[in-house]
This record gives C-alpha cells, structure tokens and sequence, in this order.
C-alpha cells in the first residue's frame, strides 16, 4: 500500500463491527457460536476415541446351507449345514474356537478351531448334528459361539436356526 500512496491496513480481516469502531468480544462468553463449536469438536473427537478403542477385532456372519435344510445320517443324527464367515480385523493372524448351543446335545461335527489371516474374510463350511430321537421338531433357535484362543475377552455371539423333522 505504500508503493501507491494509499493508507496502510485498507486490506486485513476484521468484521463489521470492528470497522465500525466497536470493541471486539473476549473470552468464550461473549462468543458462543465458538464456544459451541469448540465444545462439538470435543464431544465428536471423544465419541470418535471411544468407537475406535471400543471395536471388535471380530466379525461373524453365519449363512444357513440353500441347498438342503436339514439332511439325516445312518446313525440317526440330524445334520444342518452353514457357511460361517470369520472376518479378522487385527493385524495378526489369530486362532478362533468355534462352538454351538441353544439344543440337548447338539455339536459341531469336524473342525472346531480355525486360523483366519489378518485383515481377511475366511468362509468356513460348519456340519451342526445332533440326535434324531430328541423329541424335538420344527425350527429352533441356536447360537454359535466364536472366540479368541489369544483373547478370552473376544467372543461374538451369533443366532441361528437348525431346523429338526
């Protein structure tokens, strides 16, 4: 402004109010809008700590078999399958114990501890038996119970159904 003559200070930031002569507001009382975004920010960052701290570190999905609901064996036992899909989303490779409830002695018929890469989704064909003379019939509820080898405290809880004559 001084290589043209013109008076210093025609260009800065400054609200109408402060052109105008009058005294600037200090402190947060005299500003709420800033005190009000001031205090989202610090609610939204905390929410933000909590869910990232807060996570699971494991994600099931159980998907019943299209094919056959229910299938019976030479020994009497009633089978229903299901593809259950392990999601790992540590960094490390983990181990996961698989195990089903919710029936009189239903179980899982093969493997029950599976190793699932870090970051990776791993499909898993999962045989649920249990016996034929129950007295049970229809759809009922199970769960199946996923956890950690490496964390106790890491355990999903998935519902299902298995399906009975």
């Amino acid at each position: 402004m001084v290589k043209t003559g013109a008076p210093t200070g025609l260009i800065r930031f400054m609200s109408e109010n402060e052109a105008a002569g009058q005294e600037q507001p200090e402190g947060l009382r005299k500003r709420p809008r800033l005190a009000v975004y001031a205090s989202l920010f610090v609610v939204f960052s905390v929410l933000g700590a909590w869910t990232l701290a807060d996570r699971s570190l494991l994600l099931a999905d159980i998907l019943r078999d299209r094919g056959a609901l229910l299938r019976e064996t030479a020994d009497g036992r009633i089978e229903n399958v299901y593809t259950l899909k392990l999601m790992n989303l540590d960094e490390a490779p983990r181990e996961f114990t698989v195990e089903v409830e919710g029936l009189p002695g239903i179980e899982i018929v093969g493997q029950r501890e599976f190793t699932v890469e870090p970051g990776s989704i791993r499909p898993l064909p999962v045989t649920v038996a249990m016996p034929g003379d129950s007295g049970e019939s229809g759809i009922r509820p199970i769960s199946f119970r996923i956890a950690a080898r490496h964390d106790p405290a890491t355990v999903v809880v998935e519902k299902s159904s298995f399906v009975l004559p």
